[in-house]
């Protein structure tokens, strides 16, 4: 189906009330979809002996979604203090160096501290009685709050206000760990826009164990990089690994529900161990799944957990609908459905004079391309990216979605779609998304969580359309209307 032939909606239109993408389905006794009503979670048949106080249930304590840790409303409440006293980065402990070289490259259009940010440099930056002592911390806040910022400004200042010549000896003072090669790329732009200088060294694709043993003899304040490099390196040259990492201080686990995971734990407590001087062991993520929790509270059980009051909610400001795509005028058709939110956006009167960026997220790679055919076809440009692109290929299609948006030049380049897996659903930090679309029913409530929080970044505005079948509609599911417009948490 063309582009021309769709009818123009106003499904995204501020107030409008349908939850299909037709104005026939919109209309009384005409198949308009009806969000239910959520029913109360019931209570455990096995509470615990000594259980703690029950937390609100969500419509998410059910099925395959009921996979998040519930976060108790004392714990989201334990720094509101501090985060209505601070306004300003000028009241937290940072290198005069380091944030004059953020506002100054990074931060040129806000200097306001978000709460994550708030929380962590006050405490990952405050006075010790045991300069050396070990502490792990649980860094967890919502999606797009600026977690990045949160953990490399204290890490970078604490760098810079103790130099060390690095280039003497194969020493490497800090380490980041991330799940994707994209993301040591993000992560390792951040921390050289705001320290440079410091020396920076990202673990890319290029860098296999022989070439990254030449670049550590150079040593590093700073690596970025996925675990299976740093253990790959230990491997290789194990006497110059050692050497390495004998005096490194602080390790950072981003993205740690994801590294943390019953597939990559074991790798990443590896590095761990490898780094007998370790202070500060930094734990950051945008949800806490059960089984995160558990490794956690097993492998460092004195853990420090810093929990802002958003964790686990989707922001307010998104509008977000359910599409039941059972519905006429679809009927299990959903790339009509498809092409049709697609056309919505389109027309509708959102970022004028600008190019329209849309993610569409799939659960299986084998999707990406059929839809990447398909839109294409039909008139939309369309781009796909899943793990089996070579990680240069995967770069440069991002190029169009991690930038903020071009100014379009004709009808033409109006909109620009990529279909994705979850390869750049975590932590990538796509700049002014408005529009992401789940074509499949994310397979838990934390996958929802990081697709959704593509868009709706730093308060900024945002759509997420959620498709779902007959067999997918239930009132969990439907429910999520109202969580996210009440604002509540997703456990």
């Amino acid at each position: 189906m063309r582009l021309s032939n769709l009818t123009p909606l106003n499904v995204f239109v501020r107030g409008y009330k349908s939850r299909t993408l037709s104005k026939r389905v919109a209309q009384p006794g005409k198949g308009k979809t009806v969000v239910a009503g959520r029913k109360p979670a019931r209570p455990s048949r096995f509470p615990p002996k000594s259980a703690p106080a029950p937390t609100q249930p969500t419509t998410l304590d059910m099925g395959k979604f009921a996979s998040l840790k519930g976060v108790p409303a004392v714990e989201r409440k334990t720094h509101r203090n501090l985060l209505e006293k601070v306004t300003d980065f000028g009241q937290l402990r940072i290198s005069s160096e380091i944030r004059d070289s953020m506002l100054g490259n990074l931060l040129k259009e806000a200097s306001v501290p978000t709460p994550v940010q708030k929380v962590a440099i006050k405490s990952l930056r405050a006075q010790r009685k045991n300069e050396f002592g070990f502490k792990s911390w649980l860094l967890a806040a919502e999606t797009g709050s600026g977690k990045t910022l949160a953990y490399l400004l204290p890490i970078l200042s604490q760098l810079s206000e103790s130099p060390q010549d690095v280039k003497e000896a194969p020493q490497v003072r800090s380490i980041v760990l991330v799940p994707t090669l994209e993301l040591v790329s993000q992560v390792a732009s951040q921390a050289s826009a705001i320290a440079p200088n410091l020396r920076i060294l990202p673990v890319d694709v290029n860098s296999r164990a022989s070439r990254l043993a030449k670049r550590i003899t150079k040593g590093a304040d700073l690596i970025i990089a996925t675990p299976d490099k740093i253990n790959a390196l230990a491997e290789h040259e194990p006497v110059l690994a050692e050497r390495a990492l004998a005096d490194c201080r602080y390790v950072v686990v981003d993205e740690a529900d994801s590294l943390m995971n019953e597939s990559f734990s074991s790798t990443t407590l590896h590095v761990l161990k490898r780094c007998p001087q370790l202070i500060d062991a930094i734990f950051v993520t945008a949800t806490i799944p059960s089984h995160f929790d558990k490794v956690l509270r097993e492998a460092f059980p004195e853990t420090i957990r810093l929990v802002t009051p958003s964790i686990h909610r989707l922001p307010r400001h998104i509008e977000f609908r359910v599409i039941e795509v059972f519905r006429p005028p679809y009927r299990d058709n959903k790339e009509l459905a498809l092409q049709q939110a697609l056309y919505s956006i389109y027309h509708d009167n959102a970022e004028p004079n600008l190019q329209k960026r849309v993610m569409v997220f799939v659960n299986k790679k084998a999707s990406v391309k059929p839809l990447v055919n398909m839109l294409n076809s039909a008139g939309y440009p369309t781009v796909g990216l899943d793990g089996t692109l070579p990680p240069n290929e995967r770069a440069e299609l991002l190029e169009a979605f991690v930038n903020p948006p071009k100014e379009r030049t004709s009808d033409k380049d109006k909109l620009h779609v990529m279909v994705a897996t979850d390869l750049v659903a975590r932590g990538i930090d796509m700049k002014k998304i408005r529009n992401v679309i789940l074509y499949d029913l994310p397979w838990s409530a934390a996958d929802l969580l990081h697709r959704a929080g593509r868009t709706g970044r730093l308060n900024a505005g945002g759509r997420v359309l959620l498709f779902v079948s007959r067999t997918e509609a239930k009132g969990w599911v439907k429910g999520l209307e109202k969580i996210v417009k009440r604002g509540q948490a997703l456990a």
